[in-house]
């Protein structure tokens, strides 16, 4: 079996951990590298075998930008999946450039479609749910009214069917922006024990084992945006 070696690019340490943690499951696949640095990645192109790149970008523009970086000095031999954040406009100028475009809530045996399809250069498959129109969830203002303006993140609109209290979704998604768990509770204002037992409701909830599993199932769903 050929090995596929795999590039990842994104700002958020946790979501490249989870990236990881889904692509160790899929035969035939490895992570090679992972940077959230442009200088970087390109190093790792121009040095490594790679067969597929997987953008998180962190502005909108960057993994057009990279991937015609990418395509100059490498002649476009290397497989691309942007997961949002991208522009309509731009979304189109990377399927022109044969990137995949894909929802980053995509489920788990849609990904591995995703990825298999995307180095063997076929055509995406029927179900995968592209975003062509990325839109991320509203962003609300901070639950807590002591939570200064620039510690907004981004949760879902609220919803009585979701397992997780607004609360919840909140610590997760600062968890998403890298934070310690002692930076998360001093952002919310709570103590490093409220927030521990806040973490231990997500993970029964969820039925997961740690702040990873437990933020990768709700970006997946859409109930956290990174």
């Amino acid at each position: 079996m050929a090995l596929h070696r795999v590039a990842l690019y994104s700002p958020h340490p946790l979501l490249i951990a989870g990236l990881k943690a889904e692509l160790a499951e899929f035969p035939g696949f490895q992570v090679a590298a992972e940077t959230g640095s442009p200088t970087e990645l390109m190093g790792y192109v121009e040095r490594l075998p790679l067969s597929l790149v997987i953008f998180d970008p962190a502005r909108p523009g960057e993994t057009l930008r990279l991937v015609r970086a990418i395509q100059k000095r490498l002649r476009g031999t290397i497989s691309m999946i942007v997961l949002n954040g991208e522009t309509k406009g731009q979304v189109a100028q990377l399927k022109d450039l044969g990137v995949i475009p894909a929802d980053k809530t995509i489920d788990t045996p849609y990904f591995r479609q995703l990825v298999e399809q995307a180095v063997s250069g076929r055509r995406p498959l029927p179900g995968i749910r592209f975003n062509d129109t990325p839109k991320r969830p509203a962003t609300l203002a901070a639950i807590s009214p002591a939570t200064p303006a620039k510690k907004v993140v981004g949760i879902s609109e609220p919803d009585s069917k979701l397992p997780l209290s607004q609360r919840e979704l909140q610590i997760l998604a600062i968890i998403g922006q890298g934070r310690t768990n002692k930076e998360v509770a001093e952002t919310l204002c709570i103590s490093s024990h409220t927030l521990k037992n806040h973490l231990n409701n997500i993970f029964k909830k969820l039925a997961v084992e740690d702040r990873t599993q437990a933020l990768m199932f709700c970006v997946r769903r859409g109930w956290v945006t990174l």
